[in-house]
């Protein structure tokens, strides 16, 4: 696993879909991703690149494979197991350790005992969209316009999914790392399949928040 340390510790940014962007994404996507202030509170380390088939085998210890095309057809669980978060203490405060505490026998915990990392999960929304963003203040990296040529040079996708990607691969989700990374050299982040987080999406409005704000870490 090739990992990238982001520096993210007490950076505040404005999250969602500016008014820009907003006009050249489906509306529901747009009202999904309504702006908002964030505020990380530590760095953390982001994968370079979407997990493989093959890393997936290797860590199940079930038949290996080659292949380098992302893991595809996982619901949330099949990774961390049945185990909720975020979780909290008696006092109401999050509780770091249960909140990333997965079933003993998912693969996510095979993960952590191969590597010895005790915390390694998936990413919070805020966190992905972080590192996907890599300082830009738009969609696409280096604020490139969100065009069918521009995301095409990022992402695998309906558009460009007939032309062979760096193996010759072609009509399906590409092998990692064929498309132009982030300004943090940072693959996929863009497109070639949906990728999970750690937390949902919720409404503002039933949160009671206001979204120019509330700061939400």
């Amino acid at each position: 696993l090739l990992m990238r340390k982001i520096p993210a510790k007490n950076v505040s940014w404005v999250m969602g879909i500016s008014a820009d962007d907003a006009k050249s994404v489906a509306a529901d996507l747009a009202q999904r991703a309504l702006l908002h202030k964030v505020k990380l509170t530590h760095d953390y380390y982001f994968s370079v690149y979407q997990l493989t088939v093959a890393q997936y085998d290797i860590v199940k210890s079930s038949s290996i494979t080659s292949s380098h095309l992302p893991k595809n057809w996982l619901n949330w669980g099949d990774l961390r197991g049945s185990t909720k978060w975020p979780q909290y203490d008696a006092d109401g405060n999050f509780d770091r350790d249960a909140s990333h505490a997965v079933s003993s026998s998912s693969w996510m915990k095979s993960l952590r005992d191969r590597t010895g990392l005790k915390y390694i999960d998936y990413p919070t929304e805020a966190q992905f969209e972080f590192a996907a963003r890599a300082g830009a203040q738009h969609l696409l990296p280096y604020n490139d316009l969100y065009t069918q040529s521009n995301v095409s040079r990022y992402a695998r996708w309906a558009v460009n999914k007939g032309e062979p990607d760096c193996e010759g691969l072609k009509n399906s989700l590409a092998t990692v790392g064929s498309y132009l990374p982030n300004k943090w050299g940072l693959y996929d982040v863009v497109g070639n399949g949906f990728q999970w987080c750690l937390d949902w999406w919720e409404n503002w409005g039933t949160m009671g928040l206001d979204p120019f704000t509330e700061q939400v870490d």
